[in-house]
């Protein structure tokens, strides 16, 4: 095992993705959801932000997936709101794209 991180009672993880070699990035499905980046070395959290959930009472279906981009912005998936947002390192939304998908019997 490299790096393991306990969620907390009552919060989901469902994405983690290394940012260079020491450190990774997860979305914490939460009432508030937070996307953090943590020291894997140390366990510092080196950056965080709040976003925002279409559904606090559910976490399970908060977020799926999030991804840095080449020009250093972080893409994530809104499970609950069916969109994917572009937001900075402050939580700023910089862009946002409906993908809700229609499932048919």
């Amino acid at each position: 095992m490299v790096w393991n991180f306990d969620a907390p009672a009552g919060t989901e993880i469902h994405t983690a993705k290394p940012i260079g070699t020491n450190s990774v990035m997860f979305i914490e499905n939460a009432n508030p959801a937070k996307l953090i980046v943590m020291n894997k070395v140390t366990g510092a959290i080196e950056h965080q932000f709040t976003l925002p959930a279409g559904d606090t009472n559910s976490v399970h279906r908060q977020f799926r997936r999030a991804q840095v981009t080449a020009a250093g912005t972080v893409l994530v998936a809104h499970l609950d709101s069916g969109k994917i947002v572009e937001y900075d390192w402050n939580g700023k939304a910089l862009w946002s794209q409906d993908c809700r998908i229609a499932f048919q019997p």
